[in-house]
């Protein structure tokens, strides 16, 4: 994660590592401090805010191949994967 300082440049804020390989995707969800990360690793995890942190909440182990795109649209997550497969996720079964 970046942040921006006083000066106008951005500095390194925090470095996620819950997954286990290249990251392809990230995601906000409007409104909300809350984001989904996409990965080579055919996951996607659910991350919060957590006062000065940011918090792998879930990993969606749905898809079988590299994850690519996702989208949010009200309370549901769309996925694409390179298999060519969509899946929808409802996000209020894991976030609060």
């Amino acid at each position: 994660m970046w942040e921006e300082d006083v000066d106008g440049d951005y500095s390194c804020a925090a470095s996620l590592l819950e997954h286990t390989q290249d990251v392809k995707f990230l995601k906000f969800k409007p409104g909300s401090l809350t984001f989904f990360s996409a990965s080579f690793d055919n996951s996607i995890k659910v991350w919060v805010r957590d006062e000065d942190d940011w918090v792998c909440v879930k990993t969606l182990t749905s898809h079988q191949s590299t994850v690519w795109a996702l989208d949010v649209i009200g309370d549901i997550l769309s996925s694409a994967d390179d298999d060519g497969n969509i899946r929808f996720h409802t996000l209020y079964k894991f976030i609060e």
